[in-house]
């Protein structure tokens, strides 16, 4: 039998963090899926799960919040051609039972949790991995444990290309801590961040709204990038359109280019090819290449960099291959303001001041240990020129949580309130744009399902729900957050054209459960 072990490996070092009214370890990294054993009769597979400063915290005097690792199964028989034939998607049973944390028997480590934050597996059909977090509250320099999972529908005989994977996430919680409501747009009553969201006109932009239901709600969401939303000044955002009241999971990176070149190879060639592929190889720090042989054709010297050049389609695709599911820009500006009192100008990491790296600031080799030289720079946004030339230019992405040190504060590290990385620089993000959420039968009004890890043939994602994978109507996919071109603001709007869906050297992409 054919098998291989897929890693997910984000060499970072610890960040202290300043989140809420005490000060938390609180990034998890380094995460590592190991020592892949297989029993086909028994439908089972066991792994050694471990990453590095995890943390958990339920006390009612904080927002409660916790690291996760999604971890997720995809087999494909050996004797199919790989030109047509993605692979299957691996589904866990829901039986907690048929399960072991703590296979060697040495103190359970991990727990299953729900998309809901709930301790459990969620139900069919969603139950197509299992999020891992720390099964007691505390802070851990690094957690590890040896599971077995029951794949329900692994072939109990024949030969399989039998790939785990993991993707780091951090959790949003609905409310904690006395918390209830969020801010959204970061108007002062007089100004506000360029055609940022806020109260309907004519109060507009310069008033925030406070979310503190996922009841149906009045938005401004137009002002000068009308030509995403057509529908007048304010927009009836649906009840079910996910504002971010509720809890959510979020990527803790963007979308690296490692996790991108895994994602092409456990696809089928023709959709690799004909739909998911960049075709930028050396270009502005992208640095995925075609040149392997199937099924490892694609591969990248820079695993740890966030990945650029991934149009709508692209990143759609990938977040329905995961079993994850894009996030609204509601979602968006919860995961990076959090509870916190709404300032004017704020970037992720809850102040309105920056530093730029100063042009070629990177140490040492870019394998996932390098770090930049310039005290207190916590934003890769400037077009910064950086010392090394790889990827057909000087000037693109970074690794992803580069700024993390030992020492780094919230802010020195560029980490949003809850804990995800670069939602405000680096590559900009799609995500569903507020005119979603309008009346009339647009998508998303009833709510955003999870990808079922399987592709349309055509390689875009198959999530009726979503908006369309090849060309989404305007207004509504948007993209936020900054670049490594340009940093702006967490309830800045505009960045460039915020409409733009197809492939860019500034945008990447992350997803959420």
């Amino acid at each position: 039998m054919k098998t291989s072990t897929k890693l997910v490996i984000l060499v970072l070092t610890s960040i202290t963090l300043n989140i809420g009214p005490r000060t938390l370890n609180c990034y998890a990294n380094k995460l590592t899926i190991g020592s892949l054993t297989i029993d086909q009769a028994a439908q089972t597979i066991q792994i050694k799960v471990a990453w590095e400063n995890s943390w958990r915290f339920n006390s009612s005097t904080l927002p409660y919040n916790w690291d996760a690792a999604w971890i997720f199964v995809k087999f494909r028989d050996c004797s199919s051609d790989p030109q047509t034939t993605q692979f299957t998607q691996g589904i866990v049973s829901t039986t907690l039972t048929d399960h072991n944390w703590d296979v060697l028997g040495d103190g359970q480590r991990f727990e299953a949790t729900k998309a809901d934050g709930t301790a459990g597996i969620d139900v069919a059909t969603n139950n197509t991995g299992v999020m891992l977090r720390p099964n007691t509250e505390g802070t851990f320099a690094q957690i590890s444990d040896t599971i077995l999972l029951k794949i329900t529908n692994l072939p109990t005989s024949g030969t399989y290309d039998i790939r785990v994977f993991g993707i780091e996430m951090v959790f949003v919680p609905s409310s904690g801590g006395g918390f209830s409501s969020f801010n959204v747009g970061d108007g002062n009553g007089v100004t506000f961040s360029t055609n940022a969201l806020g109260q309907p006109f004519p109060v507009g932009e310069a008033t925030p709204l406070t979310i503190s239901s996922e009841a149906a709600i009045i938005v401004n969401s137009t002002s000068n990038i009308s030509s995403c939303c057509n529908n007048g000044s304010s927009s009836t955002v649906q009840a079910g359109f996910p504002k971010g009241f509720n809890s959510f999971y979020i990527m803790k990176y963007e979308i690296t280019q490692g996790q991108y070149a895994d994602f092409l190879n456990s696809v089928s060639e023709d959709m690799a090819t004909n739909t998911l592929w960049t075709g930028t190889y050396n270009q502005f720090r992208h640095m995925i290449n075609n040149t392997g042989t199937a099924p490892q054709k694609y591969s990248t010297t820079r695993v740890d960099r966030a990945c650029n050049y991934l149009s709508w389609s692209r990143v759609s695709a990938y977040l329905d291959w995961a079993c994850l599911r894009p996030l609204t820009e509601m979602q968006y500006e919860k995961a990076g303001r959090g509870f916190a009192a709404k300032l004017l100008n704020e970037f992720a990491w809850g102040t309105t001041s920056i530093t730029y790296p100063a042009a070629g600031g990177i140490s040492g080799a870019e394998n996932g240990t390098e770090t930049i030289t310039t005290a207190n720079a916590n934003a890769n946004g400037n077009a910064v020129a950086w010392s090394s030339g790889d990827g057909g230019g000087i000037r693109g992405p970074l690794r992803a949580g580069i700024f993390a040190t030992a020492t780094s504060t919230r802010q020195l590290s560029g980490g949003s309130y809850f804990g995800a990385m670069e939602l405000t620089g680096n590559v900009r993000e799609f995500y569903i744009g507020i005119c979603a959420g309008d009346a009339g039968g647009e998508v998303c009004a009833s709510g955003i399902s999870l990808g079922d890890g399987t592709l349309a043939a055509t390689g875009y994602h198959n999530t009726a729900d979503w908006p369309s994978g090849s060309a989404p109507a305007d207004g509504h996919v948007v993209v936020r957050g900054g670049s490594w071109n340009a940093v702006t603001y967490l309830s800045d709007r505009n960045n460039g054209n915020p409409c733009v869906v197809t492939q860019d050297n500034t945008i990447g992409g992350r997803g959420g459960r």
